[in-house]
């Protein structure tokens, strides 16, 4: 940290005082972060020996992690090794990049129904305001709240924290084959999402139905779909269903296919404005990544 914290220069990553730095890293995920004091050490040595300046602390946000399950926020004894990493990993000036949203089972009023969108909550955590503020509530926890008593600092305080994701493999690119089949009322929420991005594109029925002809003439949408009555279905994103799919299926034409993916990428946008700006606003300065599709260009 005698550099200060890491920092983004002329498309590069450098230090506060303009020194450059180039990382070399390893993945440390799940089961292979909790182990005992001893065997991290022996770890992290083997590490510094083979020129390893940068670790990605990954899937610790799992049942099985430092997120409780009996009502306490965080499994203490969990948080405890996750801090012992961090303080010999810097000690060996080491670097760490650590994960926010990767395979977190969400908790909540059982009406919501939380506990059964999966790991991770893909891709509902993108579009949800319950589930973003509860992303926002946990990255507070973790990274400003939480001292780690081997250095005396909060992860947002301690420049050995390098790099900082705010999902992983999550997203509507990533997720699109799941979007007709989501639950509910989550489904019916991302439609009307998608209703109200149609209407302040296209302003009514009348103008949606003339500009999504698809190109074989047909028109690409279905006569019980309004606007005006918010019915408009989602498309269907899968990319397998074939030439004769796309003419003959209103939901897969490519005039809708297309205006979803604009949709996702507005709406993704606009989760990842709200993260990063929540994040900034907590003293987070390192920079700030997500991992979503990078197959698909939009999303990338």
């Amino acid at each position: 940290g005698r550099h200060g914290f890491v920092t983004v220069k002329n498309g590069h990553f450098a230090f506060a005082d303009g020194t450059r730095v180039r990382f070399f890293g390893v993945n440390l995920a799940k089961d292979s972060v909790f182990i005992d004091r001893p065997q991290i050490d022996v770890v992290i040595n083997r590490f510094a020996r083979a020129g390893i300046n940068l670790v990605r602390i990954h899937h610790i946000d799992d049942v099985t992690g430092i997120l409780g399950s009996d009502g306490d926020y965080f499994n203490e004894d969990k948080l405890a090794i996750l801090d012992y990493w961090i303080a010999r990993l810097k000690a060996r000036g080491i670097y760490l990049c650590l994960d926010l949203n990767d395979y977190r089972t969400f908790r909540g009023a059982p009406e919501r129904g939380l506990e059964q969108l999966g790991r991770g909550t893909k891709p509902y955590a993108v579009f949800d305001q319950e589930l973003i503020r509860l992303q926002i509530e946990y990255a507070r926890k973790l990274l400003v709240e939480h001292i780690n008593p081997h250095t005396g600092l909060s992860y947002a305080r301690d420049p050995a924290i390098a790099l900082l994701e705010i999902y992983d493999e999550n997203g509507l690119f990533i997720r699109r084959n799941d979007w007709p089949t989501l639950r509910e009322p989550y489904l019916s929420r991302l439609t009307a999402l998608w209703n109200d991005w149609l209407r302040q594109r296209y302003g009514s029925t009348e103008m949606l139905y003339s500009a999504w002809v698809n190109y074989a003439g047909q028109p690409a949408l279905r006569p019980d779909e309004s606007l005006e009555t918010g019915t408009v279905r989602l498309p269907k994103m899968a990319l397998d269903a074939g030439v004769a799919a796309t003419i003959t299926d209103p939901l897969r034409a490519p005039v809708r296919v297309s205006a979803g993916a604009l949709f996702a990428h507005d709406l993704q946008t606009t989760y990842l404005q709200t993260m990063m700006r929540a994040l900034r606003g907590m003293g987070i300065r390192i920079p700030i990544t997500a991992v979503g599709a990078q197959d698909i260009l939009p999303d990338l």
